[in-house]
């Protein structure tokens, strides 16, 4: 393989089987993965797995439990890549914002 194979996935936003059925979301981009190497012989393994935010809906553990249960466990194994290849980062729905300060002042109070 030359250069770099990568898998990129946003916005999940899990939240529970009641909201959406996550096996069928899930099966389309895992199909997919599985039948790479018919678009291309460089998709027959993946480098590396980008989740570029929005896993969880509103920043609840049980969220992420069941986003890694339901849609991660399964992407890693399609890809036969370890966690270790796996590179998270936060989007708006991730993070707890009453942790930190805005930069941008208060419309009510100008």
């Amino acid at each position: 393989m030359s250069g770099l194979t990568w898998h990129h996935i946003s916005d999940w936003l899990q939240k529970g089987k009641k909201e959406f059925d996550c096996q069928v979301i899930q099966a389309a981009p895992i199909r997919d993965i599985r039948g790479g190497t018919a678009i291309g012989p460089d998709l027959s393994m993946m480098d590396i797995i980008i989740s570029s935010g929005n896993i969880a809906c509103s920043k609840k553990s049980e969220e992420y439990d069941a986003a890694k249960r339901d849609l991660l466990d399964s992407l890693l194994k399609a890809c036969d890549v370890g966690p270790h290849r796996h590179f998270m980062v936060p989007g708006s729905h991730d993070m707890d914002r009453t942790v930190f300060e805005t930069s941008v002042p208060d419309q009510e109070a100008s």
